[in-house]
């Protein structure tokens, strides 16, 4: 049975967030949990399995999130080519009004530039954010599964563009990356043997992995207008179409002058 999470909205913000944060580790205490690969725990919500500050910030995104039609948000497993697909989204949307020799991208994170909601806004705040600095249309990562996005974005006209990738290089990046992460820390990390049986099992964060990449490609067969559903292989093979196909699927497509400028 899957366990139930309160969307609606609160009247008020102060005081929403302390409460919420102990809703969310009374949680934590009662759901099953597994080693990571960095040997921290990851916990198993309605099928899914999260880092705690993630489990936190999904609910917090749930619950308070208001999308506009023209909001664009970049898809993804981890270490499934998050950082390239955000700094293409951001350098297409945002071509018109910054030339390409002074774009924020050659001095600032992609994950700067397009934080994940889910940590950047919803994790930690004493108040409910407000998004009046961003350009339209705003640009958000998510590693959240698509059958746990908020209400107001599956009911609006909000873009998604969502990557997968293949497992098992899907799973080595995450592996070694998490590892670095680990390095200076005490807990004990798992081996290449045991990690690997673990995602085979389903347990990886944002995993399992079939589930999150099945449910995304099931709603872009069912809104495809809406969603956009790419391969990080076809990506990394055809950059020069799948761009031009993003820039159309953004609203945003390049001209012909653009083209035979070469600005693709």
């Amino acid at each position: 049975m899957e366990k139930a999470i309160d969307s609606s909205k609160p009247k008020a913000s102060h005081g929403v967030e302390d409460d919420l944060s102990n809703e969310a580790d009374e949680l934590l205490l009662t759901l099953p949990r597994e080693k990571n690969f960095d040997g921290t725990y990851l916990y198993q919500f309605n099928g899914v399995w999260y880092r705690p500050n993630f489990l936190y910030g999904m609910i917090s995104t749930r619950r308070h999130f208001q999308a506009r039609n023209s909001d664009i948000i970049v898809s993804t497993l981890p270490k499934s080519g998050t950082t390239w697909l955000k700094a293409l989204t951001y350098a297409i949307v945002h071509r018109s009004r910054c030339a390409f020799e002074h774009s924020p991208l050659l001095s600032t994170n992609p994950h700067e530039l397009v934080p994940f909601f889910e940590v950047s806004y919803y994790l930690n705040k004493n108040d409910i954010p407000s998004f009046e600095h961003l350009y339209t249309p705003r640009i958000f990562g998510t590693h959240i599964p698509y059958s746990m996005l908020p209400d107001s974005i599956v009911n609006s006209n909000f873009r998604i563009v969502y990557i997968c990738r293949n497992p098992l290089d899907q799973f080595i990046s995450h592996w070694h990356f998490l590892l670095k992460l680990a390095h200076n820390k005490e807990s004990e990390t798992l081996s290449l043997e045991e990690s690997f049986e673990k995602v085979c099992n389903g347990v990886q964060n944002a995993g399992p992995f079939w589930e999150d990449v099945l449910g995304y490609w099931k709603a872009s067969l069912d809104n495809s207008h809406k969603i956009l559903f790419l391969k990080y292989e076809d990506l990394k093979e055809d950059t020069h179409s799948y761009v031009k196909k993003l820039a159309e699927f953004l609203g945003c497509p390049f001209s012909n002058v653009e083209e035979k400028e070469r600005v693709i």
